[in-house]
């Protein structure tokens, strides 16, 4: 009996078969299958007999459904990971199936393509809800996926777009008990010492954490970022899967039109980052500054850091509602009576602010998904959730600026360019090549090919075959950050231009780029190289004998800020070179970069 519990747990649809075996030689409808002329059947033996197997199933099933029910339970719970690796294979499969069976069985006899659209319109819908229902039911990893797909309007079928729309904000929350716990545990205070007022139901609830407006006792208006333990646990097995599934797929050579093994091994290197909240405070407080003074129509939430841990982060609440509510994903039926009237003036300005950031501070913003965009009661724009900051490289950061140029001018440096990056893609003509190049790095929707899906029949045939070979992970995020507004500017039916508004931003970063102008006079002077680094050498035992960060990630920062010594610091301080000194203290808390600013204030006063 055991044997068949394992069975309908791991393999509901064998299970079924063996026991239409077992019934098959139940007496009933065994005499009517055993007779000469089973063709010639009396009609109502057969009625019996099926009768009588209906009322033995139900007998069956209903002996060993609390044993059934008792082993799932158990099963869930004592091996998470497997159960849902089972689930998530269950899902693919059943998905698979359906589109198999329209691609060979469905649509064989039809000719009409009117007929051709409406067969894939009603699978699509099918694999859509089917697709939702599991990632809901499943969460974790496949969530973050989710959300990918929510935002590509402009690339993937309409009804899995539709349906997907509600994992950008909306996903199951944690029960408030759990919340309270975690809350009074983290903050080692009861709750209503700590806020005055304390919703119960969250104002957001995504993959990683659920957000809750309070108010502290103080008065201040707050956004309280509580952790998802319970997803922090299962992400690892559901990036395994996929990350299995998406290698068996090249070792079986079927080919994607994208390089779905690098992006997922890019996913499963940030999404760990989501849960280090002390991060993502950094980052709020280092980014939110430099945007801020730069862009003053672009709000970041400030953190309230006696109120923030590992599990918690606690902000400045921002009144507003999320960009998701305008979109309305179905292109060219936008809510624009709902919108505000200067909506495309206001993405062109967070459009330009992502320049900026890539392109000159190498750290940007990577999940600027709808519903991390919000628009304030004030009219301006607001950026939410710092959790998935990506750090670009020197070298990457300097080809971007480059390849931003080369699409700007239309120069052909854009192949080399591509070539620099790891970016291979399966063609040699060049053109096709730009237009790839186009549809990654540029939000442009003027040529024909951003218009379309690759669902659509009307997609060129020259480019069905392209397949893009292999995109680096540190490439990735910034192309995702492209199709995210991609997918916004269709909705809308905009038509705005990253190369555009980037090329100013690129032209400097290309030319002033303080490491880089290093590097050239290291090159040319070897005396003055030994000098850099015996200067940082002595700001890094001074950091050290003072107890202040100085490992690698900081000394690098230090140097791409052009601060090499104490003195530096001093100087950029007095001089009120605000941005040189957040990228210097990049990876500095608060507190730390107070002491530190209060130490060199004492070595001036020594030295005077």
């Amino acid at each position: 009996m055991l044997k068949f519990i394992v069975i309908k747990s791991l393999a509901p649809s064998l299970y079924k078969l063996l026991l239409l075996g077992h019934l098959l030689v139940y007496e009933p409808l065994a005499n009517v299958v055993a007779r000469k002329r089973f063709r010639q059947r009396n009609a109502s033996d057969l009625f019996t007999g099926l009768m009588s197997c209906r009322r033995a199933m139900r007998r069956v099933t209903g002996e060993n459904f609390l044993k059934l029910h008792i082993f799932n339970l158990c099963f869930r719970c004592t091996l998470p990971g497997a159960y849902r690796t089972l689930k998530f294979y269950k899902f693919l499969l059943r998905l698979s199936c359906g589109y198999g069976k329209t691609m060979f069985w469905d649509t064989r006899h039809i000719n009409c393509e009117i007929q051709l659209n409406s067969k894939w319109a009603h699978r699509h819908t099918w694999g859509a809800k089917l697709t939702k229902s599991a990632i809901l039911e499943l969460s974790g990893f496949y969530l973050k996926v989710a959300q990918v797909i929510a935002s590509k309007a402009d690339m993937l079928p309409r009804q899995y777009v539709e349906e997907l729309s509600c994992v950008l904000d909306d996903c199951p929350p944690m029960p408030m008990s759990r919340v309270k716990r975690f809350v009074e545990e983290d903050l080692n205070t009861p709750l209503h010492c700590i806020f005055r007022e304390f919703s119960e139901n969250p104002i957001g609830s995504a993959t990683i954490a659920q957000v809750h407006s309070a108010v502290t006792c103080s008065g201040q208006y707050v956004a309280v970022k509580i952790q998802n333990i319970q997803n922090k646990k299962i992400m690892r097995f559901d990036v395994l899967n996929m990350l299995f599934v998406s290698r068996l797929l090249d070792r079986l050579q079927v080919f994607l039109p994208f390089d779905h093994t690098n992006i997922l091994l890019e996913y499963s290197a940030q999404v760990p980052l989501e849960f280090d909240f002390q991060r993502e405070r950094q980052m709020l407080s280092v980014l939110g500054a430099s945007l801020h003074e730069n862009f003053p129509n672009i709000i970041v939430p400030e953190p309230v850091d006696y109120l923030c841990t590992s599990r918690i982060l606690t902000m400045r609440l921002i009144k507003g509602c999320p960009l998701s509510n305008f979109v309305n994903i179905d292109i060219g039926n936008s809510t624009w009576s709902a919108a505000p009237h200067n909506l495309e003036e206001l993405l062109s300005i967070l459009l330009t602010s992502f320049g900026f950031q890539i392109l000159e501070i190498g750290a940007f913003h990577s999940d600027p998904h709808p519903g991390n965009v919000m628009i304030s009661d004030s009219g301006d724009l607001a950026l939410i959730d710092f959790g998935q900051v990506k750090i670009l490289s020197e070298h990457t950061r300097l080809l971007l600026a480059h390849l931003v140029i080369s699409l700007y001018e239309g120069t052909n440096n854009f192949s080399n360019i591509l070539n620099l990056l790891r970016v291979e893609l399966s063609t040699d003509d060049l053109e096709l090549q730009r237009t790839i190049a186009h549809i990654l790095f540029d939000t442009r929707m003027d040529i024909p090919e951003a218009l379309l899906s690759p669902f659509d029949p009307d997609f060129p045939k020259e480019l069905v075959g392209v397949r893009i070979c292999n995109i680096p992970t540190d490439v990735f995020m910034v192309i995702r950050v492209i199709a995210i507004f991609r997918g916004v500017f269709a909705a809308f039916r905009m038509d705005i231009h990253a190369r555009k508004l980037w090329i100013d931003i690129a032209r400097r970063s290309a030319k002033s780029s303080h490491l880089a102008s290093h590097v050239k006079e290291m090159k040319r002077n070897k005396s003055e190289l030994t000098e850099l680094v015996e200067k940082l050498k002595m700001l890094n035992t001074w950091l050290r004998l003072n107890n202040l960060p100085c490992d690698r990630k900081q000394m690098f920062c230090f140097a791409r800020a052009n601060i090499l010594s104490v003195e530096d610091i001093d100087a950029a301080v007095k001089l009120n070179k605000n941005h040189a000194l957040e990228v210097a203290f990049a990876y500095f808390d608060n507190s730390e970069k107070h002491r530190c600013l209060e130490l060199v204030l004492m070595n001036r006063a020594v030295r005077i």
